[in-house]
């Protein structure tokens, strides 16, 4: 939880949302408009180390087209239906941490 404690101490945390439903893509898409990334949780199939991306931004593209801030591989265009159950082929999405704007 030192993602949750860094927001909170910034203050940026805007609220735990835990799954992904279908109001989630909705959610994202408002999101990306006001500038407001969502922290997103990854759950490894087979265990692992827990591990965050950033959702920076998503474009109508013949389905929903997400961009990703992973620290590990950078800036990633990644399509919404492979992120929330397929994240580099054994990720999972399961939680996030919406953020807002510092006045």
């Amino acid at each position: 939880r030192r993602l949750e404690t860094a927001l909170d101490g910034g203050p940026c945390l805007g609220g735990l949302r835990m799954g992904v439903t279908l109001n989630t893509a909705v959610l994202i898409q408002q999101l990306a408009v006001l500038g407001r990334p969502v922290c997103a949780h990854i759950s490894w199939r087979g265990g692992g180390p827990q591990h965050f991306v950033a959702i920076t931004g998503c474009a109508e593209t013949g389905g929903l087209t997400l961009t990703i801030q992973d620290p590990l591989r950078g800036e990633l265009p990644y399509d919404y239906s492979h992120f929330v159950s397929q994240y580099q082929g054994q990720g999972v999405w399961d939680f996030s941490y919406l953020t807002v704007r510092r006045v």
